[in-house]
């Protein structure tokens, strides 16, 4: 009775031993399994979209098309262009921005590159596809509404799709706002993603109809028609038609003298204004036709007339304020500086005096100059540079280095500068400038 009592609970001491040892053995499979499916997690993160086919899948379909798929949507979002935020908003970013250790307006470490279209080359092969499809989409006469695309993705994951699919939306958008002054009617959009469906097993693939909403209701131009979208470019178009004409008119052959002219036009022409009631103070409709606008119209109108020389010019952002780089050849290499041409307008640098839109004591201590321009705390603060036109999430942009001191001139290009000239011929322009 004993001997079968001990060998009972020597039995049972056995199955704990075995039990607990089976526990650990289970636990770290568990553990590597944690590991490994989040080095996959990684993986699938960096590589899940794919981007076949993608010709094939763009869809222009109408909201009542896809109100017949409404119950299988997943995700809805709406992103506001950072230039329409509210002054609280941006107050909040800019100390998020400046809490950051990399957040400074003179970045000493990008990557550098000769396209002519800056940010654009910072897309890959893939991601300039969807770009070419957007930017197709906008600039269309008249211009489209919607695009809806499917994404191949080798994941059935929802959550993890719509993280992918709103980094991939706010980097797509950021480059094509910066890109592209000229569509200043784009810049907030709404997604609707929808239930993904198997295309394949083997290689494990799902198909996710993601609709992108160009005017989405609430945003700043949502009224608008095409056809007024086409009206306002028109004359857009007219005014710069004017200003090429003057700048031919003078003879001016040298990068910085077009420059030049483009910085003094807009500083003279402008009256810099806060009203948040004129609905383009923000756009370059409003600096070259209505002449009434800030810094974000400033710097996409100076970008803008500057493109049509081929001049490599890209917009810069922080949370409250908007300039441009410039790119500018210094013997055999090309360099980037800085142009901030609200700053330049006298009654900013000078608060009020004389006023803005004045010819009088034009400035000139923000055009092409290096960081050494912006060292003190106000110029600090209002240039932390945000890297992405929507929130701080994301890192989808690099800026240029840019060069410690100003551009030198060379004679060539200080012959060209004729001042009183330049202010004869944009006094001119301003007083035949047409009032819609």
């Amino acid at each position: 009775m004993i001997k079968r009592r001990i060998k009972h609970d020597l039995f049972k001491t056995l199955i704990i031993i075995s039990f607990i040892l089976l526990k650990l053995v289970f636990g770290q499979q568990q553990q590597e399994n944690q590991k490994q499916e989040k080095n996959s997690t990684a993986t699938i993160t960096t590589n899940f979209i794919r981007f076949d086919r993608i010709n094939n899948n763009v869809k222009h379909i109408s909201r009542d098309d896809l109100l017949d798929n409404e119950n299988n949507l997943i995700y809805v979002s709406n992103d506001v262009d950072i230039k329409y935020w509210t002054s609280e908003q941006k107050q909040a970013l800019q100390k998020e921005m400046e809490d950051l250790v990399y957040s400074s307006a003179y970045l000493e470490e990008a990557n550098e590159n000769d396209f002519n279209y800056y940010y654009k080359s910072l897309l890959s092969d893939e991601e300039r596809q969807y770009y070419d499809i957007f930017s197709g989409n906008v600039t269309k006469n008249p211009p489209e509404s919607t695009v809806t695309i499917d994404f191949n993705a080798n994941t059935d994951n929802k959550t993890l799709f719509i993280e992918q699919n709103n980094e991939f939306s706010v980097k797509l958008y950021t480059v094509l706002i910066f890109e592209n002054p000229e569509i200043w009617w784009y810049g907030d959009y709404s997604r609707t993603i929808y239930n993904g469906k198997k295309v394949t097993s083997e290689p494990l693939s799902y198909s996710f109809p993601v609709k992108y909403n160009l005017f989405p209701e609430g945003s700043k131009f949502s009224g608008y028609t095409p056809s007024k979208v086409v009206l306002i470019n028109k004359r857009i178009e007219e005014v710069k038609n004017r200003i090429m004409a003057e700048i031919e008119r003078l003879n001016l052959t040298t990068d910085y003298a077009k420059l030049r002219y483009i910085h003094d036009y807009l500083v003279i022409k402008n009256v810099y204004t806060l009203e948040e009631n004129i609905r383009h103070i923000r756009t370059l409709y409003g600096s070259l036709v209505e002449d009434r606008c800030v810094c974000e119209a400033y710097a996409e109108a100076f970008q803008y007339l500057a493109r049509q020389y081929n001049i490599n010019v890209i917009s810069a952002i922080s949370s409250t304020h908007k300039w441009n780089f410039v790119q500018m050849t210094v013997g055999e290499e090309k360099k980037w500086y800085i142009v901030d041409v609200t700053w330049d307008d006298p009654g900013i640098a000078n608060e009020g005096h004389p006023p803005s839109g004045s010819d009088k004591n034009l400035g000139l201590q923000y055009f092409i100059t290096g960081r050494t321009a912006y060292k003190t705390d106000k110029a600090k603060k209002s240039h932390t540079l945000v890297f992405n036109n929507y929130n701080s999430n994301y890192t989808v942009i690099e800026y240029p280095t840019i060069e410690e001191s100003d551009y030198q001139t060379n004679d060539a290009e200080k012959n060209e500068i004729k001042v009183e000239l330049f202010k004869e011929s944009i006094l001119s322009l301003k007083s035949k400038s047409i009032r819609y």
